[in-house]
């Protein structure tokens, strides 16, 4: 299996699991069902790592509060498995953190996920919140790790709106083009999906936008993207992917 396949050949698109909540329960179940599992990755006070956000988030009741399983045993229960990694990395502390994952892992199976400080247009005062002082990396810093590992890269943009999108949009072709191959947009509410001009420019750009398939309400895409689901019922397996795929 091959992590890049699975984004670019698997048709139709393979959809991975978006899991904030990672239970060492759910993460079983992701392994046996042979579905993706992306590990939210912060650094904290002490110089160790923890699976999960910046504590303000649970602090300010944004996320309930952290019980996810332990880095150290993600890491055991994953190693003995085959299944898709994305890596999001919370913090620019937690990089270093992120690529002795991915040797531990294997690159063919991982990806990089982030926040990107040039890509958020908050205000100055939102951007005060203190998760916000943490969360996004500076893109040069997430860029060296791609180089450096060879594995895909999805960034993310925060405080994008119907109203700055052309604005938001020519700042991430500018950025990100060639370097970069997913761009999660961040469309309020709550992740809506990109207009189709959008999704197309962002293409031509060699740009797959990420979608929550839970979203699209019947729509059909015409351009590939990266799918996405809340709903692990959702979710695919790489144990039963389409004849059709190119994944290996």
């Amino acid at each position: 299996m091959n992590i890049r396949d699975l984004i670019f050949k698997t048709v139709p698109p393979f959809v991975f699991s978006h899991t904030p909540i990672l239970t060492k329960e759910i993460l079983l179940r992701l392994i046996q069902e042979g579905k993706s599992v992306e590990i939210d990755l912060s650094s904290i006070e002490n110089g160790g790592f923890v699976v999960g956000h910046d504590k303000a988030i649970y602090k300010e009741g944004l996320l309930p509060e952290n019980k996810n399983i332990s880095l150290g045993d993600a890491l055991a229960l994953l190693e003995k498995t085959n299944v898709p990694i994305k890596i999001d990395c919370k913090d620019e502390g937690a990089l270093h953190k992120a690529s002795e994952i991915v040797r531990l892992l294997g690159k063919r199976r991982c990806m990089l996920h982030s926040i990107v400080k040039e890509l958020t247009f908050y205000s100055k005062k939102e951007m005060e919140t203190a998760y916000w002082k943490r969360e996004p990396i500076a893109f040069s810093a997430i860029y060296a790790f791609k180089k450096k590992l060879n594995v895909p890269l999805q960034v993310s943009t925060k405080g994008t709106t119907f109203k700055n999108l052309g604005k938001a949009i020519s700042s991430c072709v500018r950025l990100l083009k060639g370097k970069v191959e997913i761009i999660n947009l961040n469309l309020p509410p709550d992740n809506t999906v990109a207009p189709d001009n959008i999704i197309e420019k962002l293409y031509r750009n060699d740009l797959l936008v990420e979608i929550y398939v839970e979203k699209l309400g019947g729509r059909r895409i015409k351009k590939p993207y990266f799918a996405t689901t809340n709903d692990l019922e959702k979710a695919s397996s790489i144990f039963r992917l389409p004849t059709s795929s190119g994944a290996s």
